[in-house]
């Protein structure tokens, strides 16, 4: 049984959140649902020969990425009706240490932008909390020691910072003598992918990264472009492939050298408009998971030129003091 409570005190809170954020059209997303469903029903290529075989569909790679977390409620059952893994965005709480278990207060609850991945049987598998958040957007900085910040953002509450990083194993069905591990795929959400150190300890024991984001604060505009520009380098720096699904933004698969391989969904180049995509993801070849001269050793070459230009300035100062 899930408990749930709705006070007034939650309902400000949440309103003004909700309000914040872009949302999909309900119908469009009933209307992509359908199709989605109907598309993943017509796979039947194996995913290790490429060849078309029908009696091994249960073997077919069938993973559908979805970001609306209204599909979970409108459509419990569609995992397991057309046995795929889901992975989605929702707000997910955890009770703070020390608060009463039976509590009904906001303030006793931590609330998280997060990502759940959906077994083909229904059921919640794996979370991921966002780490990174957006300051005056998903929190207010020294909220405790400034409350009145909060009267010149948007928002009048935050959310909880994630403690870790996540990779979510995907199961999928390979050759006979083929040893490898389940696929796991590095999560990030929103500007996540932004942040060079977020990727790299999400791209740590991943086989691709997977960014899950809302592009709706930005209306549509160049920054779009701009922020689905930062994956490319996230990609090429972890030696990983990178796939973004947005809604209100630029949904691609980006290739582990860099390359934008397939972008947009539906039948038109619009980013805006409703609609699905799936996709081939172009692995690595060779040993996966090989890890990249900025996976071994992340940003130490650039807070060295910091250090190194730092030492140059004190001692051109000193020079010239002298």
């Amino acid at each position: 049984m899930i408990r749930v409570f709705w006070t007034e005190e939650a309902r400000s809170d949440l309103r003004n959140i909700r309000d914040f954020i872009a949302h999909d059209s309900p119908r469009h997303a009933e209307l992509v649902v359908a199709e989605l469903i109907a598309a993943v029903r017509r796979l039947e290529s194996f995913p290790e020969s490429g060849r078309m075989v029908p009696e091994r569909r249960e073997s077919t790679l069938r993973e559908v990425i979805w970001r609306n977390y209204r599909i979970v409620y409108r459509y419990p059952a569609v995992p397991d009706e057309v046995h795929v893994l889901m992975v989605f965005g929702a707000d997910d709480y955890e009770l703070k240490p020390g608060a009463p278990r039976d509590s009904q207060r906001p303030a006793d609850y931590n609330f998280y932008n997060s990502a759940f991945l959906l077994s083909r049987e229904g059921k919640v598998v794996s979370t991921y909390r966002k780490r990174r958040l957006v300051i005056f957007g998903e929190y207010i900085p020294l909220r405790d020691w400034l409350p009145f910040l909060k009267w010149f953002t948007p928002i009048e509450s935050g959310f909880a910072t994630g403690k870790e990083p996540v990779a979510f194993a995907l199961p999928v069905t390979r050759a006979e003598g083929d040893s490898r591990p389940p696929l796991r795929a590095g999560m990030l959400i929103c500007f996540e992918d932004v942040i060079a150190s977020a990727a790299r300890e999400s791209a740590a024991e991943a086989d691709f990264l997977l960014n899950l984001t809302n592009d709706g604060w930005f209306g549509q505009s160049s920054q779009q472009f701009q922020h689905a520009a930062h994956s490319v380098f996230r990609a090429v720096e972890n030696g990983r492939p990178a796939v973004r699904c947005t809604n209100n933004g630029l949904t691609c698969t980006v290739d582990a050298a860099g390359f934008v391989v397939e972008q947009g969904v539906g039948e038109t180049s619009d980013i805006y408009g409703p609609g699905f995509r799936i996709v081939k993801l172009p692995l690595p070849p060779g040993g996966w998971r090989q890890p990249t001269f900025y996976q071994q050793y992340g940003d130490w070459l650039g807070w060295s030129c910091v250090g190194m230009m730092a030492l140059l300035v004190l001692r051109t100062r000193r020079a010239t003091a002298a």
